[in-house]
């Protein structure tokens, strides 16, 4: 008997960890989507077009998602030249 509750106990706290830490995981890109949203929104201006028409709207949008992706994969570019320098 004492056997299994130990072994229960065992799973169980395994499993609670393992919820815990995925929870954590899956809040962290939670938290990088949120940011992104709010960049797009507040510094590129994402409700803000330059006409009325469905494709300028279109064109609008999909140019300002463009942009952020582009400024965040120099500032990642950035971010992995000053670690070099870093360590060296």
């Amino acid at each position: 008997m004492v056997k299994h509750t130990l072994k229960h106990y065992y799973q169980h706290y395994q499993w609670k960890n393992s919820v815990k830490e995925d929870l954590k995981e899956l809040y962290n890109y939670r938290w990088t989507i949120e940011t992104d949203y709010d960049r797009l929104k507040n510094i590129l201006e994402l409700e803000n077009f330059t006409g009325q028409r469905k494709i300028i709207i279109e064109q609008d949008l999909f140019s300002k998602i463009f942009i952020l992706n582009l400024l965040l994969t120099i500032k990642m570019d950035a971010n992995r030249h000053i670690h070099e320098k870093i360590k060296t």
